[in-house]
């Protein structure tokens, strides 16, 4: 009898044991909180710093290296190692002033980069681009309305932990009509796309070009036959959109433009057609130009077509609804 308590008791002590002892788990990969303070670009071979702050998850074990490497071959042309202990302050956030030193190894054929983690358990986690030369490049939307124009290598930034290079310009919602509204309004709110980055969209000169072959805009010409007009973008998250920029005046009874205050002109924001020229904007063209776009500074043309909303009542070759016959006697 004692000999089965005995083995009762071995085997319930197994069974507890089991239980309470699972098998080891894979370490978890705990990536550090890292971003830059600013963004490098137009590259040279002159150096520059790269700010780096590391706001958490940062144990005394952790480490990163910085390498340049060849862009055809990949070798290793330089690295270093930076501790926990040689980071700045003893609290967070963790400042970090990383010399780029482009001078003796960035060429006209770009430079590799990567940046590693090492983490607890000596896990680690790699980031890798390109960068090269600015090369700016003045690009006609209408190539790209079903692609979006990709520049990579055009900036240099760590965004949580890993390192970007790349932005994206995507024009494949911008209409290609610019409308004449029933009022005779020029409709500009649908000129919109979208800037993929982890950092904001800039940009130089914008404007809003009319070549105005049949004086339409007889008071807004500069010379040479075109109107160019001042814009600015609003960006909303990757969205920007354009609108004028000028300050203009109009006559709300003929909806004649100005550019300077006239007798029964007001102020306004808003660019109008004035009666009757309506129809003679169809051989007009008009674009929009953007200059030094994005850290790649790209020179855009965005050409538009004029298009018209039929009057409800009037003329019966430009309206809904129009008046035939005699009057009645």
């Amino acid at each position: 009898m004692q000999k089965i308590n005995l083995l009762f008791a071995l085997l319930s002590t197994s069974t507890i044991s089991g239980i309470i002892n699972p098998p080891d788990l894979e370490p978890e990969l705990i990536v550090p909180n890292v971003s830059s303070d600013g963004v490098l670009s137009c590259f040279t071979n002159s150096n520059q710093f790269l700010y780096l702050y590391f706001y958490d998850n940062i144990t005394p074990s952790y480490k990163f290296k910085m390498e340049f490497l060849d862009v055809d071959t990949q070798d290793v042309l330089f690295e270093k190692l930076v501790t926990y202990s040689e980071l700045s302050s003893g609290t967070f956030p963790k400042a970090y002033d990383f010399l780029m030193p482009f001078e003796d190894y960035f060429t006209s054929n770009g430079l590799t980069i990567r940046l590693t983690h090492y983490c607890p358990h000596n896990l680690a986690t790699s980031s890798l681009v390109n960068i090269y030369p600015l090369l700016k490049e003045s690009v006609n939307i209408s190539a790209y309305r079903k692609e979006p124009y990709v520049r990579d290598g055009v900036y240099l930034s760590v965004v949580d932990a890993y390192l970007h290079s790349k932005e994206e310009f995507n024009f494949s919602d911008l209409n290609e009509y610019i409308s004449i509204e029933r009022n005779n309004k020029i409709d500009l709110s649908n000129i919109k796309f979208k800037y993929i980055c982890p950092h904001d969209f800039a940009a130089g000169d914008i404007s809003l070009k009319i070549r105005d072959y049949n004086n339409v805009f007889p008071t807004l010409k500069k010379g040479n036959e075109e109107i160019s007009l001042k814009m600015k973008y609003v960006q909303a998250n990757d969205e920007i959109s354009l609108a004028l920029d000028n300050k203009l005046y109009v006559n709300p009874n003929t909806y004649e433009m100005s550019l300077f205050p006239l007798d029964d002109f007001v102020e306004t924001d808003t660019l109008f057609v004035q009666n009757g020229k309506e129809k003679l904007l169809a051989d007009d063209e008009v674009y929009i130009s953007i200059k030094n776009a994005g850290y790649s500074e790209t020179d855009f043309y965005l050409p538009f077509s004029f298009s018209f909303a039929n009057k409800y009542l009037g003329e019966c070759y430009d309206s809904d609804y129009c008046i035939t016959g005699g009057v009645k006697q």
